[in-house]
């Protein structure tokens, strides 16, 4: 296929970006390898203190831009404005430490094209150099069954950010990721659950296409687990109510659960995995969080 110019992309990527000058570079060097051509990179730089930006201006592709930007520590601010600041059919997601197999829009593209409206898959899960592939380190993904929103709501995200390629028009409908600050960390998923209001076409892919690197630096703590889960449950709190009367899906109150320990609200820790080990969860989880409700009372009565 013939490389498209800058001015005419079939799919827009988006890469925020902050003090990564130590792994950026094989992040823009995996998109520059793609198999397909017809792409703009648009790298979102959170007013970097380190020699980010150097290190992608030693990048001349015409086909790279770089936006400035000052999120306050909401991701979703610099993912809009890459949103806002895009030309393709498509956007394609891409957080600063993770990279691409080469065939992976190629793959993604001929599903959308076909098709479908979000495309998603799974990746290996790296924490050190040089990579070594263990299939059974990935961050899973799952199919969704229709209605994709109830699926979401009950089984949690399925989604991996880095993995996703979606119509662009669909995210110009939901007006972006929802940039409130007890959301940061999960406006991704936040975003899947209101595109799956519009479609159900959301296909996994069965390939896995690119590397998550977990050795640090992405956005987990309790504290943010435990805020993103309250707001959910409170935007969503009608949708809830619908589908499970007055309880919460057994995946939240799990996260939740685990969040209070970890923070050492024993109370609520207890309350929560009770609610856990009343719903509908696996075995495994079920486990778990009767280990936390001993934890919990152990510590509590201390």
């Amino acid at each position: 296929m013939p490389a498209l110019t800058s001015c005419n992309p079939l799919v827009s990527i988006v890469i925020p970006t902050y003090n990564r000058a130590h792994c950026i570079s094989q992040t823009i060097k995996s998109v520059i390898e793609q198999t397909r051509t017809d792409w703009e990179l648009i790298i979102i730089d959170n007013n970097s203190t380190d020699n980010t930006l150097e290190i992608i201006s030693n990048f001349s592709d015409k086909r790279i831009s770089i936006r400035q930007i000052e999120n306050n520590g909401i991701v979703a601010s610099s993912r809009n404005l890459g949103i806002k600041s895009s030309k393709g059919k498509y956007i394609a997601f891409l957080d600063s430490d993770d990279w691409w197999m080469p065939e992976k829009l190629e793959i993604a593209l001929c599903a959308l094209e076909c098709g479908s409206d979000l495309v998603y898959h799974d990746l290996y899960k790296i924490s050190k150099l040089p990579v070594v592939v263990k299939d059974h380190l990935r961050v899973p993904t799952r199919p969704l069954n229709c209605p994709v929103f109830v699926d979401l709501l009950t089984n949690g995200n399925a989604i991996v950010n880095s993995s996703v390629v979606v119509r662009r028009s669909f995210l110009q409908e939901i007006s972006g990721f929802s940039e409130e600050e007890d959301l940061v960390g999960s406006e991704d998923f936040d975003g899947w659950i209101r595109i799956s209001r519009l479609t159900e076409k959301f296909e996994r892919l069965e390939d896995v296409l690119g590397y998550y690197w977990d050795g640090g630096g992405n956005l987990t703590s309790a504290k943010l687990t435990l805020s993103n889960n309250l707001f959910l449950s409170h935007r969503y709190e009608t949708d809830l109510n619908r589908i499970f009367g007055e309880n919460l899906p057994g995946w939240m109150t799990y996260a939740l659960a685990r969040a209070s320990l970890a923070l050492d609200e024993f109370a609520e820790g207890r309350r929560y995995s009770l609610l856990t080990l009343k719903a509908k969860v696996s075995n495994r989880i079920r486990l778990k969080a009767l280990a936390i409700w001993v934890l919990s009372v152990i510590r509590f009565s201390r």
